[in-house]
């Protein structure tokens, strides 16, 4: 949810097929301040699965909205009158002709810090080796979304973004999480885009989580943000997280 001012607010999800078949469909509702109103969001012809993952919200006119249709990224832009379907490109263009349900690509945050900057994170199958699962980021510079080369953990054999804040197009941070090639334990992932550059940051785990995820980040500023998630203790007790920059 965003909400560019104390009354507007803008809230995207997913619903089920309007048949009643299997299948979903995006989901998009708006509060003037008085009511939630559910608005019309198209869906690609021949989508069975779609759904919205973020939204944000520079300004009361404008909103993006991400999330994947048909397993591939997607992107909604709000324009103060409706919602149009943008073209994003594919993270992973090579041919798959084998990948099945493995094949897939989505983004699961996004973050507008003006009217024509957003930036999309998410991640994706990587069709060279199945089962890897890469980091995905791509920029809206006003007119149409490029990607960007994201960073992945050393030793790391999926990684995972979540979620992400930008205070500029050249300064953003997103969070999610990795799993090493060689284990199955799951800690934490943060990274730093400076210009067209991300790096992954290091980010502290609790000693004795078995799984350690982030989901949420909000900055403020350049020099601060916090984020959340959760990790499973050694006891099997899942339990709030929060780190703070």
């Amino acid at each position: 949810m965003s909400c560019p001012s104390f009354h507007v607010c803008t809230a995207v999800g997913a619903r089920e097929a309007a048949n009643g078949g299997f299948g979903f469909a995006m989901l998009g509702e708006r509060w003037d301040g008085a009511q939630w109103v559910i608005q019309p969001t198209p869906d690609l012809p021949g989508t069975q699965i779609s759904g919205l993952a973020g939204v944000s919200c520079p300004s009361v006119a404008a909103c993006t909205a991400v999330g994947s249709a048909n397993f591939a990224t997607l992107a909604d832009r709000w324009d103060g009158n409706a919602w149009l379907v943008q073209p994003t490109p594919s993270p992973d263009p090579r041919p798959c002709s084998e990948c099945g349900i493995h094949a897939f690509s989505l983004f699961s945050g996004v973050s507008c810090p003006a009217i024509t900057q957003c930036i999309a994170v998410g991640y994706y199958a990587d069709h060279a080796n199945l089962g890897h699962i890469l980091t995905v980021a791509e920029l809206w510079n006003g007119t149409a979304w490029s990607l960007q080369p994201t960073a992945e953990p050393t030793g790391a054999g999926q990684s995972y973004l979540f979620g992400v804040s930008c205070t500029s197009s050249n300064i953003c941070t997103a969070v999610g999480a990795s799993v090493p090639v060689t284990g199955s334990s799951v800690g934490t992932l943060i990274e730093r885009k400076h210009g067209a550059r991300w790096a992954v940051q290091p980010t502290p785990n609790l000693a004795g989580a078995v799984y350690s995820s982030l989901s949420g980040i909000s900055c403020p500023a350049i020099t601060a943000c916090v984020t959340v998630g959760f990790y499973l203790s050694g006891s099997g007790a899942y339990v709030p997280l929060a780190e703070q920059y």
